[in-house]
């Protein structure tokens, strides 16, 4: 389904605010401990660690690393190859499954959780008055082509990113 430009608009694409939509959102019982990782790549990655350790409510915090510096210990990570990528992403502009085949959007760790995160996602929206968008930009698409072993780019069995170290 294409997606208006007022609606793309009404999705900040802001990463700190886009992040920030999930804070203090409660946590479905299946992710009551799950801890994902969002990055987006530059000289010092702009991160989200985005946590359910109360198993009450998702907290949201903000970090920048270095390249090449540990991860805070996490269930997932998804990481973005560029702002641009996100922000596109984040509007609806270009979708996640289209970023993923072209690399540039790189996902590690837990498929099936990160795939519990869409109802998270939709919450999300609906509290900013946004009525979620019907489209395949999910990561179920991802998933499925990971358990048929469709993705040779560095990705093992488990979901993990061999290449660069970021697996979960």
């Amino acid at each position: 389904t294409a997606q208006t430009p007022a609606t793309a608009a009404a999705v900040p694409s802001d990463p700190a605010a886009y992040f920030g939509m999930f804070d203090g959102l409660p946590c479905p019982d299946d992710l009551a401990t799950a801890r994902f990782v969002f990055q987006i790549t530059s000289d010092v990655e702009m991160c989200w660690l985005m946590a359910c350790e109360n198993g009450a409510s998702f907290t949201v915090k903000q970090f920048s690393r270095a390249k090449g510096l540990p991860v805070p210990p996490r269930d997932a990570t998804v990481k973005y190859k560029t702002l641009s990528v996100f922000e596109k992403i984040a509007t609806n502009l270009m979708r996640e499954d289209i970023a993923f085949l072209t690399g540039k959007l790189r996902v590690s760790g837990s498929m099936k959780l990160l795939d519990k995160l869409d109802p998270v996602w939709k919450e999300a929206l609906a509290k900013r008055g946004i009525e979620a968008i019907p489209s395949s930009n999910d990561l179920a698409a991802m998933s499925m082509t990971m358990e048929r072993g469709d993705d040779t780019r560095g990705v093992d069995e488990g979901g993990d990113d061999v290449r660069d170290g970021v697996g979960a």
